[in-house]
């Protein structure tokens, strides 16, 4: 698992996300699809390989890297996409701020955010349902 350096716009090596996770779950059916990519649900599990541990996730799959494309290919693809997701979240954070200056408006009024990217690396060891 890797997560994209805001300040270096590069990967670095981090440790699953919640303290009891030993591995990761997605479905195979994606929940939506765009014209770029898929989206599945995606777990981290306990050592158990069946307790979800931690908040739901969202595994986005290209439509333009098949599963025969090569690592260097694989990063290349998440290495951009980070770097788009990012250009977004300093763009909403922006947006919001301008938000938070218009007096007459409704301080409820739902604020623009975007999640970290991360890359998890998986292998197939477990079990395929």
């Amino acid at each position: 698992h890797v997560v994209f350096d805001r300040i270096t716009f590069n990967f670095k090596k981090a440790s699953l996300q919640h303290e009891h996770a030993r591995g990761v779950a997605f479905k195979k059916k994606a929940f939506g699809e765009g014209s770029e990519r898929l989206a599945h649900q995606f777990f981290e599990i306990h050592d158990d390989g069946v307790t979800v541990v931690g908040g739901p996730l969202v595994a986005k799959e290209s439509r333009f890297i098949s599963e025969n494309s090569d690592w260097q290919d694989r990063d290349v693809f998440a290495q951009q996409f980070c770097k788009i997701q990012q250009t977004a979240r300093n763009i909403a954070m922006e947006f919001n701020k301008k938000l938070d200056t218009i007096k007459s408006l409704d301080p409820q009024t739902p604020r623009i955010s975007f999640l970290d990217c991360s890359v998890y690396y998986l292998s197939n060891t477990k079990r395929e349902d």
